[in-house]
């Protein structure tokens, strides 16, 4: 490895007009849930996942709010673990597939919340 240099790939988030316009049901949500602030530096849904877990397990949040959640985060949560390996492993195109899975995954959720 070079003593000035470094390689540097990273997930970072593509919103024409932010988080909020694709997936304004997701965003309402993580609001009423009190988890707003994760919107506010615009996470990219790969980063997402970890703060829908945490939104999964806490228990303020009340029950009747996480059913979708509680579905799809199985694949959510497999999805990015799949993703995180391809990204360590720098497999681009694989992580390409897995990402477009990611959005797929939060479009389910956003037509089920």
């Amino acid at each position: 490895m070079s003593r000035l240099m470094q390689i540097e790939i990273r997930i970072q988030p593509v919103y024409e007009t932010g988080f909020a316009s694709p997936f304004p049901r997701t965003a309402d949500f993580l609001r009423l849930a009190g988890y707003g602030e994760v919107l506010e530096p615009e996470p990219s849904l790969y980063a997402l996942v970890d703060r829908l877990e945490m939104l999964a397990r806490d228990p303020h949040v009340p029950e009747h709010m996480k059913p979708a959640l509680k579905r799809l985060l199985p694949t959510m949560l497999d999805i990015r673990r799949k993703a995180r390996e391809a990204l360590l492993e720098q497999q681009l195109v694989a992580l390409d597939h897995l990402l477009y899975q990611l959005e797929d995954a939060f479009e389910d959720l956003e037509t089920q919340l």
